[in-house]
């Protein structure tokens, strides 16, 4: 019923990303009397957006993009009053009051009034950490994890972001409301340029019913938008300044650069704005470490008898660890179509990523693999697009409607055979890659590693032999709906859901040895004639039975395939995982001047398109192929679940704010700790193979259940504090017991 209803929803089909704006709210008096003026008008500068005072002299503007404001109140009578510099954030609620001068001159220049960015937020009812663009430029550093880990309760270690000490899968990310957070292992996608941020918040303590699927917390980021003035920018870093390797003024060089350029700037009209930023990092040594660097001559193989490498010096140089670079590409812009009451919004961002490293095993210890000159190549792509339109049918109500798609693509393995991976089972293939450097102790599986001194060095020549191809996209949108009832109820409500395509291969072809059964005879001979002539020359069961193909999305060769599983040659061949992310939350912030509540509540629905035994302890198996058979595996059913939200905020005074906040959290674990093909998943329950990360099946989605107290206090004109106390009770995390059977 579930399934039929939610894929009705995705053929309309209207789904959901998180708010990505904020509001500007106040009053506007009389200056000599203190009265209320109704009907002043309050327009933001060089924008559509504005309103007018009620009969209290108050008013809101809703749906204002992040970013510095100059906003004007116009009176007949009395003199304008400008207040410039503005910040306005997302989620956030700006407060600014007038007092409008009595004039007898229709000319008279306006008052102008620069506005300073409050160090106590009095409305927002949790933990915040919020960095603008402007604080971004003042920091020396670069690199978007190096500006997280700056932040209150995050901490970024070996590249992987944790908050309050949560696991590094319990951080969601957001970019202009729509989640980039990879399905499979829930880290970022979307590599974000620096200059291209017009702020970030960290949400640590709760957040709102809008948000979900991150159990510590939030990182949402808002994309710079075109102004009406025409900007251009190029930054230029290197540390070129020797040669890799090379001491210069008691330093050396990593081989590292970074340019950075942006424009961005009214097209045609100021209702046309657009925004550009490109990037390319390069890093010569992308993990840096420190080391002397040595040199050994004339160390023997501890196989002395073998005619190749019997004698060699290892030199490791000084300064910087070889074949460990990474480059990568990236764009992120924006094209704003502002013809109010209707405005439409292009954005999109992309980057690819090239990564060299030793083999899979020496990446934590890359001088094991400094005699070998063969790399480990990784290439990522990922790319984000989405079209917004806003319809504001009154100054005070609006909806939006958000369309999206998300793709993440990885390649991994030899560079020297690139996705060619079955050159593997062709030895003259093997030799001819190799350069003849490596001594075969079969037909297709590379010589053992040198043992110098204890430690496994490998050869020059030896070979990679893995490959990885893993895919996934979603497609989404947004319906969100938001109204200020009166002075003090902001009501949202809206609908969220993404439909993801999740693809995976991996094998070790250098296994087909054992898969072919050889004779012994020749399993030596490294010019042993065994060919292959094409993808698909090899028999499917070759690779499967034993060859270690794992994989869904992909036929047996790496093709993509949209079909159901089915029998091919006694083999399973598996359609991608489809899992269903749906939600839909109310949340309504209440503020007065003495409390803000914001009350808020979400129903989650997780369908991960998974599979799990009828009976595990006594699962069928087919003798052709010996997997279990399909009859034995049934879905896993959907998971839904209703979360309450509540924060509140009190400010004592303008510098001195209580606040707490409580909430429940739900979130998927990582489905690439779920996700396995048949082929797998039945070797496993048969016995004989060790995995790190053992399959579990049905699993059940992390639950958090998380409090926070605490208090900001402004103590100088340029300084606060912000003090928070906090308790979780989590529930149904992944954990890997080591257990030992006797």
């Amino acid at each position: 019923m579930f399934k039929k209803l939610f894929v009705v929803l995705m053929l309309i089909p209207i789904i959901a990303f998180a708010q990505s704006s904020g509001k500007i709210a106040g009053v506007v008096i009389d200056k000599s009397t203190g009265e209320p003026l109704p009907g002043v008008n309050v327009i933001l500068e060089g924008t559509t957006l504005g309103s007018s005072t009620d009969i209290d002299g108050y008013f809101v503007i809703l749906n204002i993009p992040v970013t510095l404001y100059s906003v004007r109140a116009n009176y007949i009578g009395y003199k304008d009053v400008v207040v410039e510099n503005l910040r306005v954030s997302a989620g956030i609620t700006t407060e600014i009051n007038f007092q409008l001068e009595p004039t007898t001159l229709e000319l008279e220049e306006a008052i102008v009034i620069t506005a300073e960015r409050p160090l106590v937020e009095k409305n927002v009812t949790q933990s915040i950490s919020l960095v603008t663009s402007k604080d971004i430029e003042s920091i020396p550093v670069r690199g978007f994890n190096n500006l997280l880990q700056l932040q209150n309760s995050v901490i970024v270690q070996d590249g992987n972001v944790h908050i309050r000490g949560g696991r590094t899968e319990e951080t969601g990310y957001y970019v202009d409301g729509a989640s980039t957070t990879n399905v499979l292992d829930n880290t970022s996608a979307i590599y974000v340029i620096q200059e291209a941020i017009e702020e970030f918040q960290v949400l640590a303590g709760g957040y709102t019913a809008e948000f979900g699927g991150a159990n510590s917390g939030i990182i949402r980021t808002e994309m710079k938008t075109g102004s009406s003035d025409y900007h251009f920018s190029v930054d230029a870093q290197t540390d070129k300044f020797a040669n890799q390797g090379d001491k210069f003024l008691g330093t050396y060089s990593y081989q590292h650069h970074n340019v950075v350029a942006t424009i961005g700037g009214p097209l045609m009209s100021n209702k046309i704005r657009f925004f550009l930023a490109g990037e390319n990092l390069y890093r010569g040594d992308d993990q840096q470490r420190f080391s002397k660097g040595y040199n050994f001559e004339g160390v023997p193989d501890i196989d002395a008898d073998r005619p190749q490498d019997s004698l060699f010096t290892v030199w490791y140089p000084d300064g910087y660890t070889p074949q460990q670079t990474n480059n990568r590409y990236s764009l992120n812009g924006s094209l704003l179509f502002d013809y109010s009451p209707i405005k439409f919004r292009l954005s999109g961002s992309y980057s690819q990523e090239r990564d060299y490293f030793p083999g899979a095993f020496q990446y934590d210890v890359p001088w094991l693999s400094i005699l070998n000159d063969r790399q480990v190549y990784e290439d990522d792509k990922s790319m984000l697009l989405s079209a917004k339109i806003t319809h504001i049918l009154k100054p005070t109500t609006f909806y939006d409607l958000t369309l999206g798609y998300f793709s993440y693509d990885e390649e991994r393995g030899d560079d020297y055979f690139g996705n060619d991976w079955q050159s593997w089972y062709d030895s003259s293939a093997v030799s001819q890659h190799t350069n003849g450097a490596v001594t075969y102790r079969d037909a297709w599986r590379e010589e053992f590693d040198l043992n110098l001194l204890g430690f496994p060095m490998r050869r020059q020549g030896d070979p990679n032999d893995f490959y990885r191809h893993r895919n996934q996209n979603y497609l989404s949108g947004a319906l969100n709906f938001v109204s200020q009832i009166g002075r003090h109820h902001e009501l949202r409500l809206g609908l969220e859901a993404r439909q993801y395509t999740v693809r995976y291969f991996d094998l070790n072809p250098s296994v087909m040895i054992f898969a072919s059964g050889v004779d012994s005879a020749y399993a030596a001979d490294k010019g042993y004639p065994t060919t292959y002539n094409g993808v698909g020359a090899v028999p499917a069961n070759v690779w499967t039975t034993n060859g270690g193909v794992d994989a869904y999305g992909y036929d047996l060769y790496g093709n993509e395939i949209s079909g159901d599983e089915d029998y091919e040659n006694g083999v399973y061949v598996e359609g991608p995982r489809k899992p269903l992310f749906f939600s839909s939350y109310l949340q309504d912030k209440i503020e007065w001047n003495d409390l803000v509540i914001n009350a808020g509540l979400r129903l989650d629905y997780f369908d991960s398109d998974d599979k799990t035994l009828q009976d595990p302890l006594d699962p069928q198996i087919d003798e052709q192929s010996g997997l279990v058979v399909r009859s034995e595996w049934v879905d896993v059913d959907p998971w839904v679940n209703v979360s309450p939200r509540l924060g509140f905020s009190f400010p004592v005074t303008e510098k001195t704010v209580f606040y707490s906040q409580y909430g429940k959290f739900i979130q998927m674990g990582q489905l690439d700790q779920v996700y396995f093909s048949t082929w797998r998943m039945s070797r496993q329950i048969q016995g004989g193979f060790y995995y790190i990360n053992p399959i579990g099946f049905g699993l059940e989605p992390i639950k958090t259940t998380s409090y926070e107290i605490g208090f900001r206090q402004q103590i100088s004109s340029v300084a606060a504090i912000d003090i928070a106390g906090f308790y979780k009770n989590i529930k149904g995390q992944i954990q890997v017991t080591k257990t030992t059977v006797l």
